[in-house]
């Protein structure tokens, strides 16, 4: 109750029933206010007591307690000179040991952080050794998608490319003519197009990471010869795989290539193509030519495959465990990375074996043995002389 309201209320003028109400609706408010004012103070409190029961605000309060409880039994202890230290000394001294303790909390910080990211290398690092050791082991592909799945859920491994696990578990199919995707290329992140050529005229050197099968060897080198007749870029072996841009793991469980210059992402130890046990020269073509920049053909722009689109997810989700995103991204999708500009050419190295069973027009598509015209000529496209 303020002045204005002490004089309204001893004014004789109003009637004692007026100046009643008038002082227990005052007496209200005042009560009122007096209400929020202790809820304010209270739920400040309860902030303040949230703010201090965080770990790390709490963690910092203790090491400053100690500091000081440090400080205090260090004037006690000292002699009668030493106890004139006044309290300005103690708050400097307490303000030197926070922004200690904050600098050395900051340290720490950035040393796990440190850790953190050499064990993330690593386990990128460990998945590839993994990877070629149970290759080695000759593990089918389903016994070795299931160990990695298992170890990288268990976060003992980190997959570069978890999709590629769900692809080295899908069956292979004895009938050629009845395969489809009988490999994939591997990419890489933030490169497409011509941005994952080499350097026109430049000298690639490729190297067998274990020694390959005799029919394997002249394989390799035959397409490697063929290619290099078509385009300004030397294709030569060297017996040090840790000088080659292209390392092949022979007598793999698949058949597959990183694409152009994402094979220079990957470790030096590492592989960069895969290939099965006594490939043909067509398979070494059609690797080399991912190893090159090229994509599938049936990714082409200017593609003419009239797929049936939900007979070709249910025929490689069942036979291969394909998602539909997989599908869309790999088959179905025309490619925003094609190098080269030409028609559709069915009859390209790059091609594979489509059935009719996924075609509304009912045509199907072989893999085709050796370089077609237009490979040629896309090859001289990417790498002029």
């Amino acid at each position: 109750m303020d002045a204005e309201d002490l004089k309204l209320l001893s004014n004789e003028k109003i009637p004692e029933s007026v100046r009643t109400t008038i002082a227990e609706k005052i007496l209200g408010a005042s009560d009122r206010a007096a209400e929020r004012d202790i809820e304010t103070k209270r739920l400040a409190q309860e902030k303040q007591k949230l703010l201090w029961n965080t770990p790390l605000v709490a963690a910092l309060a203790g090491l400053l307690t100690l500091s000081a409880t440090f400080i205090f039994n260090r004037i006690t202890a000292s002699d009668e000179t030493d106890r004139t230290i006044t309290v300005d000394q103690v708050r400097a001294e307490l303000k030197k040991s926070e922004a200690r303790l904050t600098q050395e909390l900051e340290v720490a910080a950035s040393e796990n952080l440190a850790k953190l990211e050499a064990k993330a290398r690593e386990r990128e690092f460990q998945y590839e050794i993994v990877r070629s050791e149970l290759e080695k082991q000759g593990k089918t592909n389903a016994e070795r998608a299931a160990v990695l799945l298992f170890l990288v859920r268990a976060g003992v491994l980190n997959a570069l490319d978890r999709d590629e696990l769900v692809i080295m578990a899908r069956e292979q199919q004895e009938n050629p003519e009845k395969t489809i995707i009988p490999e994939l290329s591997v990419g890489g992140p933030g490169r497409v197009g011509r941005q994952l050529l080499f350097e026109n005229g430049s000298t690639l050197t490729y190297s067998f990471l274990a020694e390959p099968t005799e029919a394997t060897r002249e394989a390799v080198e035959a397409a490697a010869n063929e290619w290099s007749q078509h385009m300004n870029l030397t294709i030569v072996s060297t017996d040090d795989p840790s000088d080659a841009v292209i390392r092949i793991m022979p007598r793999s469980n698949r058949n597959s290539a990183m694409v152009g210059r994402n094979a220079l992402n990957v470790p030096s130890d590492n592989p960069t193509m895969w290939l099965q046990t006594n490939v043909p020269q067509r398979t070494a073509l059609h690797e080399f030519g991912h190893a090159l920049g090229l994509v599938h053909e049936h990714q082409n722009p200017r593609s003419r495959i009239s797929w049936n689109y939900e007979t070709t997810y249910d025929f490689l989700r069942s036979r291969y465990g394909w998602t539909r995103a997989m599908i869309d991204s790999e088959l179905l999708s025309k490619s925003n990375s094609y190098p080269c500009v030409r028609d559709f050419d069915p009859h390209s190295i790059m091609m594979f074996s489509i059935p009719s069973e996924i075609t509304t027009d009912g045509a199907s598509y072989r893999q085709a043995n050796t370089l077609s015209e237009s490979d040629k000529l896309c090859a001289s496209q990417m790498y002029p002389k």
